[in-house]
């Protein structure tokens, strides 16, 4: 909308002369308002030209929002221009770009902004190939377990901007009057269902890493607050029996809907990218969606991705750095990501991290009337209605998000480890006591360097 506004408005400026609007076009520039709080309030300057300083924002791989929102800051910043480049062309394969990023790091080069996909967190902080970004941003203005998604040790050094939330739902009969549950209670609920299953499409690889990493507290496999693991005993040895059990070997099922509503299948774990998908998950419910979460020994828990940025630490452009972050995570910018949900049939996400824009996102669902509209889910025949967010959605949505943990390094380090270590239990080859025993030690080895 911005650049089919500013074309309109340079039409106006070549047929009437109108200085008053180019001087706002051609050198607005971003800023904030009295109480600090960033805006993309265009200020009038002086009719000289500027020499624009140049930023470079480097992702993996093409990203068409991305290049929206900066053609969207280059438009109105006086000051800076920001590029984007990636590393990966089409048709190239992405084996050793990651390596080629960090060797120009190292050498005191590289992109000023770096995308959370070329980043080895932990790693590039310890070499010091990361700029603090502590301050930039008011963590209370926005989805708090995807800030936390960018910190390490405390300090935020990723950025957030995006988020998708991914939860485990089953059906109301299943759960049986649960809307949390134990990991003891999920192994014996999903047996007593009859349920061949325990999810479509997930390993027992994947099983162990959903269920065994969303504990918190002292009973949990891993405490999470002191780096310290337990998974040498007969609980997880039942997890893993249980896993091997339940698996989906084949790993696809075209007809999961259908075989859900069957009993044949228990459960479903999927990312929640728009309201579009918690019509079709209440289509395979049949109006009976429990959004029960991952088992947790205390409380509920739900994953966030999200999708951050870096600075470069060598970068000699923090303050164009910060200002493009800012103008990133501004009410306007981050509102119209969501518009982006709104308007076009079918989207779906990430949704924007600041929390108004998510209350701003609900507002215009529960205000959205296309329920005439239907669409048919291809892959399994389920079909479903893109209507209004009803009152129980809007609650099962806020209740996700409420509970949200971050996919971060620690988890996803973790989950390479599991599917190395459990390997030869899958295949028939070590016992769980076993495998439990060799996990324990190669999980705990990777926490002591915290």
């Amino acid at each position: 909308m911005k650049r089919l506004l500013l074309g309109l408005s340079m039409i106006c400026i070549l047929l009437s002369g109108c200085n008053r609007h180019e001087s706002q076009i051609q050198k607005g520039t971003v800023g904030t308002n009295v109480s600090g709080e960033f805006t993309n309030e265009v200020s009038v300057s002086q009719p000289d030209k500027q020499e624009k300083q140049e930023i470079t924002l480097a992702f993996l791989y093409e990203d068409s929002r991305m290049q929206a929102i900066i053609e969207d800051f280059n438009v109105q910043s006086q000051e800076y221009q920001v590029n984007f480049v990636t590393y990966v062309k089409p048709g190239e394969m992405a084996l050793g770009k990651v390596e080629e990023i960090e060797s120009e790091l190292k050498k005191g080069n590289g992109p000023d902004i770096l995308h959370a996909g070329m980043v080895d967190l932990d790693a590039y902080v310890k070499k010091g190939y990361l700029q603090s970004l502590d301050g930039v941003v008011q963590e209370e203005l926005f989805l708090q377990a995807a800030v936390e998604t960018g910190k390490y040790k405390g300090v935020i050094y990723g950025i957030p901007y995006a988020f998708t939330p991914v939860t485990l739902m089953v059906s109301e009969e299943l759960a049986a009057g649960k809307d949390t549950w134990t990991l003891q209670e999920m192994m014996e609920t999903i047996k007593d269902s009859g349920a061949k299953k325990f999810m479509c499409g997930c390993d027992g690889v994947a099983i162990i890493n959903y269920c065994a990493l969303a504990g918190r507290g002292e009973e949990a496999f891993i405490n999470w607050e002191e780096n310290v693991c337990d998974f040498d005993n007969s609980d997880f040895c039942e997890l893993l029996e249980f896993a091997r059990d339940y698996a989906d070997i084949h790993m696809a099922d075209p007809n999961k809907g259908n075989a859900i509503q069957k009993g044949e299948v228990a459960a479903m774990c999927r990312r929640v990218l728009s309201l579009l998908e918690m019509n079709y998950y209440d289509a395979v419910f049949e109006n009976q969606t429990n959004y029960i979460g991952f088992p947790c020994e205390q409380g509920k828990t739900n994953y966030v991705e999200a999708q951050c940025l870096y600075m470069n630490a060598n970068s000699t452009k923090k303050e164009g750095v910060e200002a493009f972050l800012k103008f990133l995570l501004s009410e306007e910018t981050q509102n119209e990501q969501m518009d982006m949900l709104l308007t076009s049939f079918g989207a779906r996400g990430p949704f924007s991290v600041r929390l108004s824009s998510i209350d701003y996102y609900i507002e215009s669902q529960k205000a959205n009337h296309k329920g005439d509209k239907a669409w048919e889910q291809g892959s399994d025949g389920i079909n479903f209605y893109y209507s209004a967010m009803t009152e129980i959605q809007e609650k099962q949505f806020r209740e996700i998000l409420e509970h949200c943990i971050p996919v971060d390094e620690k988890r996803r380090d973790i989950n390479s480890i599991v599917e190395e270590v459990t390997a030869a239990f899958f295949e028939g080859e070590q016992s769980a006591e076993y495998v439990a025993g060799k996990l324990q030690s190669a999980i705990q080895e990777y926490l002591n360097q915290y």
